[in-house]
């Protein structure tokens, strides 16, 4: 019975529940495996920018976010090149707090 398992609006059922930490369960594994296989000078550099200056990110994150929906609309894209965007507009986003840092002479939080 969907109606039962995933619920309505205001609250989720026991079977979306189970979704829910299956899918934080699965994330959390990914991330451990991405930290075991990526080079420790990727966390050193992007995560103290990344998280002392999140504010920074956030906005141009979502104005980069809010710019992409009115030139490629809504649903615009298939899977794939929403992939590629996500990626891109993160760089771009990761690009433009540090120029934003730079130019208001802010220090970086590991000297980048």
């Amino acid at each position: 019975d969907q109606t039962f398992h995933m619920g309505d609006y205001y609250r989720s059922g026991p079977g979306a529940i189970v979704l829910y930490i299956g899918f934080i369960l699965t994330w959390i594994g990914i991330c451990h495996f991405w930290a075991k296989r990526f080079p420790q000078w990727f966390f050193r550099i992007i995560t103290p920018i990344w998280s002392g200056k999140v504010t920074v990110f956030y906005c141009f994150h979502w104005l980069l976010i809010g710019w992409g929906l009115i030139l490629v609309g809504f649903r615009g894209c298939s899977i794939t090149m929403t992939i590629i965007l996500t990626v891109i507009v993160a760089i771009a986003a990761d690009s433009l707090t540090r120029l934003c840092l730079f130019l208001y002479g802010l220090v970086y939080p590991n000297g980048l």
